[in-house]
Order: structure tokens, then sequence, then C-alpha cells
């Protein structure tokens, strides 16, 4: 049954211990109703206020966009964007367009632009329209957009080319391209004209758009990663943090809010003085300092966050350095996808994809103040308030529906309502389910939807790590975690799994379903039922999307083929393991590349006798399908890039030693074809 969800504040242990305060007894905070506040941070302070500034919801994008009269929603699973009356509920008129439309946005004057994602384009639709009048071909899978606050300039994101496009709103035609961070998923743009470009592995470029160009303003992580919550690291000491799937802009802030996932992941080493941390997912030696070490255990904990970026900029031309900014932290609430913020209120709505839930967030205080979660239908996608404010559109993409919450009865006025009641609204806020609008039919066999729920849906919050949280689209979050066995490196699944048994990085699990009921296990869930195994594993075969691949939409092909043939040359040896359609040999190998925490923990297995010593150190050859877009590399993560893995293995796996500088471009080019 949809509805409110209270309590449970403290489900994500370690985590919300950390971030609101609350007991490590397991206690759980009260009641939010009776307005008690949980170490500060759950209490009603007045977050939810009067705005004191606006701008228009076309300054971000999303799947779903709502103006006085209409729904508009990106169907990317039956390729269409679909115009759906408010008043009625009922489909007005579907745009068919192909592509995968991924993200619109509605502009002021009702025109609305999309992003056809497989088919590398843009489409715009002008307000009325039953067909697309314009459609360009941009690059490698577009995501992300936005329209200026004026609309003079429409910003997307090219996930597959790590790049951002300015194009001309009308004609679609290109103005500027820029390099923008790995993997890039949101545009934001502020009323100053700053754009804000976030993606998968949680790095943000801030630009300017001058009219003609981009100027480049900075790059770096999402803000408010610090060391106490997100200890993930790379060796070069850099804070990894979790995916960037959603953003809008603070309408008085002027700069974006950013939803994404927080994870810790952390080795406890049980010493005769008791248990003791012993990494933080670091390279190097742990810094175990307390007697002799007799065995280890892993501990890791996911969950949503949600982080301020400010905008302080001194001039066009550069930005002034940024500091941290507190983050909040949400419970029942998985996998946060999408953001929209009210209109006229210090509020904002998250969708949580993996929890079937939506949380409410106050906006009104320097950090953000988590109020209420609502249970939403299946996989939330997107979000959206009605221009007035008085509803808020979630929109269910596994079920194809869009599900209205009334926030304001008809004679309320939602600033007035607020102005008058102050912090006791947020005490007697009480959002409840109006209708249920369909849009449309999932085109997905009953299998493959089964299949796709288990991969995504959570369930209870024992564990609110799903299998959508690493391996969102079925590719990788490019996170390294630490446990009993080492370092290990999320690995992409789109595409990379059929003919490439065994799994695991140590080649454990024989077959596909074994390896799925072992992950299932270690990370707390429940083992599957046949049926449901035998759902997963057709899912994880035949539903995954992969990524497009440059070569599929444009490459020198010259330069492929002699990366080729380097490729395929036995005094390099790539093709030694590399081989056959799935480009792996299926077997284990010995790289000589453990990390000196790796090295420590095998010295431990052995002496526990979990392991044998000529076992340790072989692992699986990897298919290298999509290999560009699955950074950093090896099981430990240790090579950040793929010039870095032909350095860390001359000699030990291949020789590319002796490759001239032409010989060696070739074949990364070929590398990155795959």
């Amino acid at each position: 049954m949809r509805g409110l969800k209270i309590g449970g504040v403290c489900a994500l242990s370690a985590l919300l211990m950390i971030v609101t305060g609350c007991g490590s007894g397991g206690e759980h905070c009260a009641d939010l109703e009776s307005g008690y506040q949980c170490g500060g941070t759950f209490g009603y302070d007045g977050s939810v206020r009067q705005l004191e500034a606006a701008i228009g919801p076309w300054t971000s994008g999303s799947a779903m966009a709502v103006s006085d009269t209409e729904i508009v929603v990106a169907d990317e699973d039956n390729g269409a964007v679909v115009f759906m009356s408010r008043i009625t509920g009922e489909v007005a008129r579907t745009v068919e367009l192909g592509g995968r439309p991924s993200e619109l946005v509605l502009g002021p004057d009702g025109d609305v632009w999309v992003t056809l994602r497989s088919a590398g384009q843009v489409a715009r639709i002008k307000a009325g329209g039953h067909e697309a009048s314009h459609v360009e071909t941009v690059g490698l899978e577009p995501t992300g957009l936005a329209l200026s606050v004026d609309g003079s300039v429409l910003v997307v994101a090219l996930w597959g080319e790590d790049t951002a496009l300015a194009l001309e709103p009308d004609t679609l035609r290109v103005l500027d391209t820029t390099p923008v961070g790995a993997r890039p998923r949101t545009v934001s743009i502020n009323s100053e004209s700053v754009v804000t470009v976030a993606g998968d592995l949680g790095v943000r470029s801030r630009l300017r758009f001058d009219g003609q160009r981009f100027v480049h303003l900075d790059t770096g992580r999402v803000n408010g990663f610090d060391e106490q919550v997100t200890l993930i690291e790379l060796n070069n000491g850099m804070v990894l943090p979790g995916m960037v799937l959603g953003a809008v802009v603070h309408p008085e802030r002027d700069e974006p809010l950013f939803v994404h996932q927080s994870l810790t992941s952390r080795l406890i080493a049980v010493t005769d003085a008791g248990p003791v941390d012993a990494a933080t997912s670091y390279y190097g030696p742990p810094p175990v300092s307390v007697g002799e070490v007799i065995g280890s255990q892993g501990e890791a904990t996911t969950g949503p966050a949600m982080t301020f970026d400010p905008v302080a900029v001194e001039d066009k031309n550069s930005a002034v350095p940024f500091e941290a900014r507190p983050r909040q932290v949400f419970p029942n609430l998985s996998l946060p996808r999408a953001i929209a913020h009210h209109p006229s209120l210090t509020l904002a709505v998250v969708a949580g994809m993996a929890s079937d839930t939506v949380a409410f967030i106050g906006t009104g205080d320097a950090d953000v103040k988590f109020l209420k979660t609502y249970d939403a239908g299946q996989a939330p996608m997107a979000v959206a308030f009605s221009p007035d404010g008085r509803f808020v559109y979630v929109m269910n993409a596994h079920e194809h529906t869009v599900f209205e919450i009334l926030l304001f009865k008809q004679e309320q006025n939602p600033v007035a309502v607020v102005n008058r009641q102050g912090p006791r609204w947020e005490v007697a806020f009480n959002p409840f389910q109006s209708r249920l609008f369909s849009y449309g039919q999932s085109p997905l066999s009953a299998k493959m939807q089964r299949g796709r729920r288990l991969f995504t849906f959570v369930g209870d919050f024992s564990n609110p790590l799903g299998c959508q949280n690493c391996h969102f689209e079925g590719g990788d979050d490019g996170m390294i975690r630490v446990g009993l066995e080492g370092m290990r490196q999320t690995p992409a699944l789109a595409g990379r799994l059929s003919d490439t048994a065994p799994f695991a990085w140590n080649g454990s699990s024989a077959l596909l379903s074994d390896h799925v009921q072992s992950t299932m296990g270690r990370f707390g869930h429940g083992a599957f039922s046949a049926q449901e195994l035998e759902d997963m594993v057709a899912f994880l075969n035949e539903g995954l999307r992969e990524p497009v691949r440059p070569a599929i939409m444009a490459a020198d092909a010259a330069q492929l083929e002699r990366g080729r043939l380097v490729f395929e040359d036995p005094g390099v040896g790539c093709a030694d393991c590399h081989s056959g359609a799935m480009t792996t040999d299926r077997r284990q190998h010995r790289l000589g590349i453990s990390s000196e925490i790796e090295s420590y923990l095998e010295d431990i297995r052995v002496a526990m006798g979990v392991v044998q010593e000529e076992d340790l150190g072989s692992f699986d050859t990897p298919s290298l399908r999509n290999l560009r877009f699955t950074a950093p590399y090896f099981h430990n993560g240790s090579a950040p890039t793929l010039e870095d893995v032909l350095d860390m293995t001359d000699g030990v796996m291949g020789n590319t030693g002796h490759l001239s500088a032409q010989e060696r471009e070739d074949l990364l080019a070929y590398l990155r074809s795959l």
C-alpha cells in the first residue's frame, strides 16, 4: 500500500549514526510527527519557508516535466514522448521517436527538447506538436540536458564522450563543445549562466557559456564528501564519491543540489585487544598497531545523500574555491535517481528508484533537512512539482505510471500556509496520494519485467544495497571496495556475461546463477527462489543494454585496423588471453599487481587456512567489451586509465614496451572501440 513511511531513521546503522547522531544501540528515532529531534538533525526548525527567488524548472532535465495543463514523460522503454492531461490523466498524444528517450526539458513556451540516448540524437517537439520538428545527431549517448534561464542555449551531456555541447535551441545547431568529467549524466544552469555537469563517478565540471563558447571554470569531485563518511579513495589519494544521478538548481541559492550515493567501506581487523580499523579502502599498508592480527572481516554500508555545490564566482573566467557543505542522508530511500525543487518554497523531493519511495526535503537552512518518505510505484525515475506547487508527480518507470501526490488542498496557497504555520507546518506535513495515471505498457516480456524488478528493487531495508545501486544500468560505479579478500573493483555487467564463465574476480562461480546467489548472500539478502533466479539470470544476459561503442557510431577505420593487428600480434600477446568473440579465455592468471594491503590480507588468509598459498594472486580474465566505460582497471582498480594498464603490466601481461608511439595509440584506440 502506498503511503507515508516514518521511523527506521537509523536503518543504515553506522553511516546514519555518523550523520544523524542516532545512538549506536539500535534504537530508532521517535515518530517524526511528534517533532522529536534525533541528534538535532531531523528536528523541525523552519527548514521549509517561502523562497526569496525563483528559477524555471527547465534549467535542469529529467525524464518528466509538468506544466499547468500537461504531464510530459520520456518513455524510454517504448521510444516515445508521451503528453498527458493533468486534468483527466489521460494520454493526449504520443510522439514516437525511438532511440531511448532519456531526459527532457519543457521550455517556458511549451516546446520540449529530449535526448535520444541510443540514437545519439537530440529532438525538439514544438508546443502542441505531434512529431519532432527538429532532430540532430550530436554524438555518443546524450543523457542530461538543460535550457538556460532565458532560453537562449540548450546544454547537453554526452555520456559516451565525456563532453558537453551547447546547442541553438530552435535549430539544434551545435555552437560549441567542451570536455567534462567522466560519464556525465546531469546538467543544470543557474541564473548567472553557470553550467554544472556531473556524472556517474561523482565528478562535476562548472562552465560558463558566453553566447559563443564555453569558458571552463573548474572541475572536481562533488562537494560534501568528507573523510568521516565517504572513505573510498583511489591510490592517488583522491576521494571517490558515489554516482550523481540527479541535480536541480536551488532557486534561492542559485547553486546545484545533487542527489548521489554515499558509500562507506572499511576493513575491521580482529586483534587480541579487540576489533580495530585496519583499512578504509586506502592503498598501502593498513594502519594496525594494536596487538597481533588473528582475523579480519569486511564491512560495507551505502546510502543516498544530497549535497549542495556552491557557485561563488569572482568573474566570468574563474571560480572562487568552494568549501565543503554538509550533506543529508535519507532513511527508507535507496538509489536516489532524480530531484525536483518546489517553485515557491524551500522544499525538494527526491525519487528513490530502488526503494519505490520519494523523500521530501527542507532546503531552507545551511544544511538540508529530511522531512518524510512516501511510498510510490515501481522504480520512481523522475519527480516534478506542479507550477502552483500544490502537487508532486512521480514517474514510475517499471510500471509506466505517473503518481500524483496532493500537498496542498485546492483552497490553500502553499506560501500562505507555510508563512502562517511556520515550523509547525513541517510537523503537520502529511501528503497523500491523489490519483494514479498510466502512460503506456511495458514492451518487455513477463520474465524480463520480473528480472528487472529483482535487479532494481531492494525489498526491505535490512540492506539498502541492491544490484542497481552498484551496477546502475548494468554498468559499474567506479568504486573499489575493501573486504577480507582485499580490494575489489565493481565490474560492469551489460554485454559481458554470456559465454564468459566462470564468474567473480577469482573465477569461483562456474555458473552465473551460482554467482548471483553467492552475491545475494554476501550482501545480506535472502536467497532467490528457482523462478527468481531464472528470471534474474535471463535479465542479466538479455535485458541489460550495452553502451553504444564508438566503433558503431563513428571511428577512424584505418586506425582501428592497425590497432587490431597490434592486439593480435603474438609478440604483443594481448590475444593470448583476451581471445574469442567475448575477448576472454575464461581462465585465471597470476598478474603480480597486488597492492600492499592485499598482500597483508593474503598472509592472514593463508595463516587462517582459508586459502592455499598457491591459489593466491590468480584472477579471472575479464571480457574487454565496453572497455572504454569501465575505468579504473584490474581487480583492485589500481590502473586509472588504459595507458596505466599497458605501463603496469608490460612483460607480465603482454609486451607493449617495444611499441612505437603510433602503435601504442593505435592499440589504445582499438581497445576503446571494443
